[in-house]
């Protein structure tokens, strides 16, 4: 095994520990219409700030985590 095919193997683990260790508490609401904007009970989904994984409505509210305007 060559020297570069470990480093760039660890590199890869370090984004798998980076990505699990997110604890999405920083969500903020997406909507599908325009015209929904700001309006909560029409949120079709939620985005984790932090690495971008999107969630349900119902998802996010069992995640418990901080909602950005």
């Amino acid at each position: 095994m060559s020297w570069l095919t470990r480093v760039l193997r660890r590199g890869d683990r370090r984004e798998e520990v980076r990505q699990a260790a997110c604890a999405h508490t920083n969500l903020t609401a997406r909507w599908d219409d325009a015209q929904d904007v700001g309006k909560a009970e029409k949120t079709s989904r939620y985005a984790c700030v932090s690495c971008g994984e999107m969630f349900t409505r119902d998802e996010a509210q069992t995640l418990g985590g901080t909602y950005a305007a």
